[in-house]
């Protein structure tokens, strides 16, 4: 049963569609607790730095740009959105290629906030159990996403058309065959 239901879903563009653009919104929401996290891990340690020292400018430094790469990465999930820019200087973010790019750098983003949680500063007993639980579910969120947009750029392309993942996701009425 489960191999005529696999090949249904590989099969179908329509349905690999639905499931790609799940998958678009929860990377969105991925992305932006992602955001919200290192935000507030920033924010939170921001004012331990009387026992740190100078030192702590770059931690705080490397949560700014893990927040700056989120957010670049953001921008290549919304539809039409800088789409020439991204074809242009990033081709493995472009609407050309899958989703594998995609999934490294959910990977790298989950892995450096799961990161938090082991140092001193930012343990659950600094942060506060709230926060700590935020910053918990961005990074296992942002991690099973990642290996979800791995697995879909190998399972939900069309092999016959020659078409990506990703361009299965964005040109649904021009690719679309009966369910």
């Amino acid at each position: 049963m489960w191999f005529f239901l696999a090949k249904f879903i590989m099969g179908s563009t329509a349905v690999n569609q639905i499931i790609l653009n799940v998958i678009r919104g929860l990377n969105i929401i991925s992305l932006l607790a992602s955001i919200v996290a290192s935000g507030c891990l920033l924010v939170k340690t921001a004012d331990l730095t009387d026992d740190i020292g100078w030192f702590n400018v770059f931690d705080l430094a490397e949560k700014a740009m893990v927040i700056l790469f989120a957010l670049s990465i953001l921008l290549t999930e919304l539809p039409k959105v800088l789409r020439g820019y991204f074809a242009r200087n990033w081709p493995c973010f472009s609407h050309q290629s899958g989703f594998w790019a995609l999934g490294v750098c959910l990977v790298f983003i989950g892995c450096d906030v799961m990161s938090y949680l082991c140092k001193e500063k930012t343990d659950e007993e600094h942060l506060g159990g709230d926060y700590y639980r935020m910053v918990q579910a961005a990074g296992i969120l942002c991690l099973i996403l990642a290996f979800a947009n791995m697995l879909a750029s190998v399972l939900l392309r069309d092999r016959r058309r020659g078409l990506t993942a990703r361009q299965v996701r964005a040109f649904k009425s021009e690719f679309q065959d009966v369910v």
